[in-house]
């Protein structure tokens, strides 16, 4: 008997249209539980049996003291009964009543008309003797949808729970069974419950409908491998569902598992394509071999006579007039001063310069005269010196 009040929201109530009737009865089940009415419907909690107990009657007015006492004894247990009665018929009611409103809100409009004065349980088994037989067209339905079903390289599991739910929509039949003979032994018999989709067949469907291998030689399958080391390894009578999830699983996550989520395989990708530069080590390609330079120096031309540097020397500031002048000072005494920025020249660079020019040029006869460049801090002074005894 019902003794808790429970609410739920109608909307919660799962409707039912005549479709899908295994789906509507187990959710309906579990609404029955919260709401405290699951008694009336399994016939565990029934009205009450024949009309309410009759109140003894009452002895004569003469009745001596052993009849009253007996009145009184039969009175006490009629109370008992009577009040047993009125609770238990309440307890129903209330169930039963609360059970109706909700078929009521569940079923369709056509179907409540058909079995609206009937009691809870009646129209619950109405219901299952009328729907619960599935048509050829729903089961038709379900084969479909795990046979066109394609599975693409996200995550497996939502896709697995997808297939098996559909698979187990598919009716059971009683079957009888032969068993594997044993040593000596004659093969034994016995019924059982089977889809009428085995499960050997559901597996192959299941692998089927994996991105396998196609002609394109661009798309990697990831499957591929797994699906024939399963033909090659085990008997397809003897394939089992549970296995073969198990081992899409596996595979998925020996590939993807490592990876982030958001570098994972999305929904609609069903082939692989490696990213240029982040393959795996074995699938990369070996690097080209790239020739080597002799030396990074590059060529400075061909070395300076002795009379290219003598005009360099003459006019040092020359590269400085395509560029911003220098900043200058007057001088009081009326004499230019040498620019600090202008870098002056080493005698030593000269002289050494001078000397590979002269061991790389053919022999020519001794000068008889040569120049004298003198710096000083007012600039450069220059000079004509001849050799004593020239001709």
């Amino acid at each position: 008997m019902s003794s808790n009040k429970t609410t739920i929201n109608i909307n919660d109530v799962p409707r039912f249209n005549r479709k899908q009737y295994k789906e509507w009865a187990t959710k309906m089940e579990s609404t029955f539980l919260i709401t405290y009415t699951k008694g009336v419907i399994d016939g565990t909690v029934t009205a009450p049996t024949g009309t309410e107990p009759a109140k003894p009657t009452s002895p004569a007015n003469n009745a001596d003291a052993l009849q009253w006492s007996r009145y009184t004894a039969q009175l006490q247990a009629w109370q008992i009964k009577s009040a047993s009665w009125k609770q238990a018929k309440k307890a129903y009611n209330e169930d039963n009543a609360k059970a109706k409103g909700l078929f009521s809100v569940a079923l369709d409009i056509g179907i409540w008309e058909q079995c609206k004065d009937k009691t809870a349980k009646e129209i619950w088994d109405w219901i299952k003797e009328k729907y619960s037989k599935e048509t050829f067209v729903e089961i038709l339905e379900d084969f479909r949808y795990i046979r066109d079903l394609k599975f693409d390289l996200s995550d497996p599991n939502p896709q697995i729970t997808n297939f098996m739910h559909r698979y187990q929509c598919l009716p059971m039949e009683r079957m009888t069974l032969q068993t594997t003979p044993t040593d000596g032994e004659p093969p034994a018999t016995a019924a059982a419950n089977v889809r009428v989709v085995h499960q050997s067949m559901a597996c192959l469907i299941l692998l089927s409908n994996l991105p396998l291998a196609t002609s394109n030689v661009g798309n990697t399958s990831v499957y591929q491998g797994m699906f024939e080391t399963i033909m090659k390894e085990t008997q397809i009578a003897h394939l089992l569902l549970t296995d073969v999830c198990a081992t899409i699983r596996t595979t998925w996550a020996s590939r993807f598992g490592h990876l982030k989520p958001s570098e994972q395989p999305r929904k609609g990708t069903f082939y692989y394509n490696e990213p240029k530069g982040k393959g795996r080590a074995d699938e990369r390609p070996a690097p080209r071999p790239q020739a080597q330079r002799n030396t990074a120096i590059k060529d400075k031309g061909p070395a300076p006579k002795h009379l290219e540097q003598q005009q360099q020397q003459k006019a040092p500031a020359a590269s400085n007039s395509r560029g911003k002048r220098p900043f200058r000072r007057s001088n009081r005494g009326g004499q230019k001063k040498a620019s600090a920025r202008v870098a002056a020249p080493s005698s030593d660079f000269l002289i050494a310069s001078a000397a590979i020019t002269i061991a790389n040029q053919p022999s020519r006869p001794a000068p008889t005269a040569h120049t004298v460049a003198h710096i000083a801090p007012t600039g450069i002074t220059t000079r004509r010196e001849f050799e004593q005894g020239s001709s």
